[in-house]
Order: C-alpha cells, then structure tokens, then sequence
C-alpha cells in the first residue's frame, strides 16, 4: 500500500543528486531511521513545509519495508524506503504570499501599524503577484529591517529607564 504526501526540495536531494523525474521510484538502501536516513515526506503541506530546503512542492507516493509502507511516523512527517514524484509546482510566489501574510499578522498582534511596515507587507504580496522587481524588494525590508532594529531599540531604552527608575524608588524606600 502506498501513501500519498508532500516533499519539499531544492531541486537536488539533500545528498546533492538530481531529483529523479515524475513517476520514477527512487529508493533508499542501507538503515531508514526517521530524521536521519531515508526518504522523508509529511501527509500535510504545511508539516512539510517546516523541513523545506527549496521552494518545489512534491506530491509523492510512498511505500518501504514495513506495512502501509511506512517504516516511522512522527507528527509531522514519516520515513519510507521508497518515495515517486506523482506532481510537483515551483511555490516560491505562494510561499512569498504566505510569508507576507504571516508579516501582516505578525505586525497587526504586535500593534505595529507604522507605515514602514504596512508598506513592507504590501510589497512582499506585490512581489509575490510578480509586480515588483526583487532588488526594490529588498530595498523596502531592508528600510523595515532598520525602523524594526530602531524600534527594538528604542523599546529596549525605554525598558532599562523605567527598571532603574523603579530600583531607585525601591532603593529609596528601603
């Protein structure tokens, strides 16, 4: 029996091969042991997007040496002695949509609603719908990464002053 998943990978396998192409089986030999050796897979994109290496998004096929195919399963992933690409998609302007939206969420529960960021957000979901040049890109987080450092710092000062004001009327108290 074969399971159906999700890889993630550069184009290459973690050794450095070439990935094999659609519908070819490639096979691990030697030990399979979960996280160290053999072919790993998640039976959900988003599980298999915490080990992502590359932006190409597999769906595969498994089966290996123990029943159901599969030799170890962990939470979010499992290991197998033999995996084959059924499908594949390059999900770099997903998942720069994705990281976008996670910036936004990010930014609105953190009560960060400055314009430097607002534009930020607005620029990775531009690049990710193919409007915006890269280099502009970077430009934009780059001017966001330093009203963030700025900001962090700012917040930092802030704390120290009120901590050493408080030790100082603790002190005075004493």
């Amino acid at each position: 029996m074969t399971i159906r998943a999700y890889h993630f990978h550069t184009g290459r396998l973690r050794d450095g091969r070439p990935v094999p192409p659609l519908g070819e089986w490639l096979e691990h030999t030697g030990d399979v042991v979960i996280c160290r050796s053999g072919l790993h897979a998640s039976r959900h994109p988003a599980d298999a997007l915490t080990y992502a290496p590359g932006p190409y998004l597999d769906l595969v096929e498994c089966d290996g040496i123990v029943t159901d195919g599969i030799v170890t399963e962990h939470e979010d992933k499992f290991v197998c002695r033999r995996r084959r690409r059924i499908a594949t998609v390059d999900a770099t302007p997903l998942l720069v949509r994705y990281a976008g939206e996670c910036a936004a969420l990010a930014c609105w529960c953190a009560g960060l609603t400055d314009d430097v960021y607002q534009r930020a957000v607005l620029a990775t979901q531009s690049y990710a719908a193919g409007d915006l040049h890269p280099a502009k890109l970077e430009r934009i987080w780059a001017a966001a990464s330093d009203a963030a450092s700025d900001a962090a710092s700012d917040a930092a000062s802030d704390a120290a002053r009120a901590a050493a004001v408080d030790a100082a009327w603790a002190a005075s108290d004493a």
